[in-house]
């Protein structure tokens, strides 16, 4: 195992060793009025050199950092918890449209799995229905311990949640992001999204812990930090958006409002990118073409676009399909479309289910818009691809200095955990105000967006139809049909491979094959099957620790697809060799 890599390794009868630069950040539990458990509270970050050692004893008296009380007090952290995988030793429980997969000695009994009616074993019979179904997933993802996940259309589903080592008030240290816990013999435990540390010195299940630390009244109140939890501001304002939005492909014809061009002038500017202005959707034989695309160029050079940073060119057909055509030809992150009125009406949406990337689509507000944003509303659920549209939006947010509205529709409870792990690892640097709503998801989102004043509203496209009649059968659809404001549809499914700089890793998909991506440090792109040699799980690219990661069993791969950690015994295979 690479020593330079983050991880947590247990000393023999000792405290935790910490290397690499693994965040260490105190966490609460908020509490109802009956003490019932509502989410989690995090309170700062505290610096800490690396290595960096850990009270396993319980009794340091400076807490959460070890002070060698453990050798005066004689303390045995004898290690007898399980190395088995996680699937290896659960129990399974069927609902309806839902499994949930249980194992009882990792529980740390942080309840949230219950409350004073009733509990996610009680509810099981009834998640035919989807809000009991959400009631259910939303208490599973809350377990610190991960002793409960759930498992939906034979996928394992875990919250997103940043790599971190949290001491939890008067609890254990809660692990989550994937960190690896190594043993005092050297053997790793499974590497896994959460995971509880035993902190208190007395659980029977070490290391892990097994909620004795509530028997026994062990207290240890967090320490003032000496930072507060933001992602710090990013050197370069843009730097977020400039990679992605490198080319833009501008869909234009002789109707196209100067809003169109100048919201198109301004994400060029911020985002340093080049345009490529493409004018369709005319018969190939059209004598006045050229003539209008010259004034296209002409309009959007007047708005602002660089000249030097100004292509065009005619693209006859379908405008639609030539858009996306456009945009697949240059490897676009962006494509900037009006929203137009009668049969234009249809060509953002229809762009928008095909596009190869993000699609803004830009409204007709006349009088009432701005000279540039002054206010985003970004909305998430908290999933893997809503997170890509987060990243999108507190990008853009950052490079021209406004504020977000973060908006997450579903239950508190749940919806309190994502806004905050959404505003740490993406929203630094940014004033945030989160917004959590119950209710039908489009309706919220638009009266949010309506009240706040947005001039952007940024979603994921996934879930985006292919029928007209059944747009709003979706959200990113029905957002896109009823706002009043320009709409993000951001592209959550599929990554770029212009997405990925040198020593950048991710996972591309290629006529329906999903493929691990690495780019190394001469460019050259290397591609690899991005499933887990193991038992065939999709990998994800750890930027961390600069691996493929298996969410099923914790495999790790090399940047190249070599072995770094089992259970996988075999490299990633080559691209097209199944």
């Amino acid at each position: 195992m690479e020593k330079d890599r983050v991880e947590i390794e247990v000393t023999p009868d000792g405290p935790y060793e910490v290397t690499g630069d693994l965040p260490i950040t105190p966490k609460r539990m908020v509490r109802s009025a009956d003490a019932e458990p509502l989410t989690w509270a995090t309170e700062g970050r505290l610096s800490h050199d690396s290595p960096t050692f850990l009270c396993r004893c319980g009794h340091s008296e400076d807490k959460p950092f070890c002070d060698g009380h453990h050798l005066t007090v004689g303390f045995d952290g004898t290690e007898t918890a399980s190395t088995e995988a996680f699937m290896e030793q659960s129990k399974t429980y069927e609902g309806t449209g839902i499994t949930v997969h249980r194992v009882g000695p990792i529980c740390e009994h942080a309840s949230f799995c219950a409350n004073k009616v009733t509990d996610w074993y009680q509810m099981l019979p009834d998640t035919g229905d989807t809000n009991i179904r959400g009631q259910v997933i939303g208490m599973i993802e809350h377990c610190p311990s991960g002793a409960l996940v759930s498992e939906i259309d034979g996928e394992i589903i875990e919250p997103d949640i940043p790599r971190a080592i949290s001491p939890v008030e008067d609890g254990p240290y809660w692990v989550t992001g994937n960190v690896t816990i190594v043993r005092s013999d050297g053997i790793p435990l499974e590497t896994r999204n959460r995971v509880t540390l035993c902190r208190c010195g007395a659980s029977k299940n070490k290391p892990l812990c097994d909620g004795t630390h509530a028997k026994i009244g062990f207290e240890a109140k967090n320490p003032v930090s000496d930072s507060v939890v933001e992602s710090p501001v990013e050197p370069e304002t843009s730097a977020k958006v400039r990679g992605v939005f490198r080319r833009i492909v501008l869909g234009a014809s002789g109707s196209t409002t100067d809003e169109t061009f100048e919201v198109t002038a301004m994400v060029a500017r911020v985002a340093s990118s080049e345009v490529s202005v493409v004018h369709a959707g005319f018969d190939g034989s059209h004598a006045h073409a050229d003539e209008v695309l010259a004034e296209i160029v002409d309009r959007a050079e007047k708005a602002g676009v660089a000249p030097d940073r100004l292509t065009s060119e005619l693209r006859p057909g379908n405008p639609p399909a030539a858009l996306v055509q456009a945009a697949a030809d240059v490897d676009a992150g962006l494509i900037i479309v009006g929203r137009g009125g009668g049969r234009l009406s249809r060509i953002p949406h229809r762009v928008s289910l095909h596009a190869p990337c993000d699609v803004l689509v830009v409204a007709s507000r006349g009088a009432d818009r701005p000279d540039r944003y002054r206010r985003i509303l970004i909305a998430s659920d908290g999933s893997a691809t809503a997170d890509r549209a987060a990243r999108r939006g507190f990008g853009l947010a950052r490079a021209l200095d406004v504020p977000v509205d973060l908006v997450f529709v579903g239950h508190p409870a749940t919806g309190e955990l994502i806004v905050d792990d959404t505003i740490s690892a993406y929203g630094g640097g940014v004033v945030t105000e989160a917004r959590l709503l119950q209710g039908k998801p489009v309706k919220r989102i638009l009266e949010a967006a309506a009240a706040t004043d947005a001039d952007l509203v940024v979603v994921g496209n996934k879930g985006m139809t292919r029928t007209r009649m059944l747009i709003r059968t979706s959200v990113p659809g029905g957002v896109l049909e009823g706002a009043r404001s320009d709409v993000l549809l951001c592209r959550t499914v599929r990554q770029l491979e212009s997405e990925l700089e040198p020593g950048d890793g991710g996972v591309i998909e290629r006529d329906g094959e999903h493929l691990a991506a690495f780019v190394d440090e001469s460019g050259e792109l290397h591609l690899m099957s991005a499933r887990c040699t193991h038992l065939g799980c999709v990998v994800a690219w750890n930027p961390a620790g600069s691996t493929f990661d298996c969410p099923c069993h914790g495999s790790r791969f090399g940047p190249l697809g070599e072995v770094v950690e089992g259970p996988a015994a075999k490299p990633l295979r080559p691209a097209g060799n199944g």
